[in-house]
């Protein structure tokens, strides 16, 4: 039984060492929060509740759904989150299909992101599914983010105009979890 129980942990190791795994000791930081309040479109925000004492603004913001926002402001008994999508913010992701990494970013509209200067010879459809890559380390990996919508050639440079609709509910339930990847 003894002999079986070490082999079993030598071809764990050898299987971690094929697929690339590293233990660490470095354990991410993860904190509940209870929304106080929901403003919709077009000044989309959640306002909770959560200790403060442990939340900074390099934190995202996850529900049911995934990776829906980011720390906006904190203030003394709760923070401002706004969606992934608002206007400015800037998400490394990657193209599911084909494995393209590529740079959301928020487009201001609703539920919409864009993908900019992406050259015209790209294999991209419509209904490509887009997720975080965890490049930069600010955003987890391998969540869903979107799905293309539309693709059009811009007609004043050689690169294509994308937009992306989102597959979350920013605004969906009552609780979330705030963490840094």
């Amino acid at each position: 039984e003894i002999l079986k129980l070490k082999n079993l942990e030598e071809e764990n190791i050898e299987l971690s060492k094929l697929m690339n795994l590293v233990k660490t000791e470095n354990f991410s930081i993860s904190i509940l929060g209870e929304i106080k309040s929901k403003s919709f479109f077009p000044k989309e925000s959640l306002n909770v509740y959560a200790d403060i004492k442990k939340l900074n603004e390099d934190m995202v913001v996850l529900n049911n759904y995934g990776v829906v926002g980011q720390i906006s402001e904190i203030y003394p008994n709760y923070v401002r989150v706004q969606p992934l999508y608002e206007k400015g913010n800037i998400v490394p992701s990657y193209i599911s299909r084909n494995g393209l990494n590529i740079i959301l970013k928020g487009k201001g509209e609703n539920k919409t992101f864009a993908i900019e200067n992406l050259s015209s010879e790209v294999n991209l459809y419509e209904g490509d599914e887009i997720y975080s890559s965890g490049l930069g380390g600010k955003f987890p990996e391998g969540f869903s983010l979107g799905k293309v919508s539309e693709i059009y050639e811009n007609e004043e440079s050689n690169f294509l105009v994308v937009k992306v609709s989102n597959t979350f509910d920013f605004s969906y339930g009552s609780t979330i979890l705030f963490t840094k990847p």
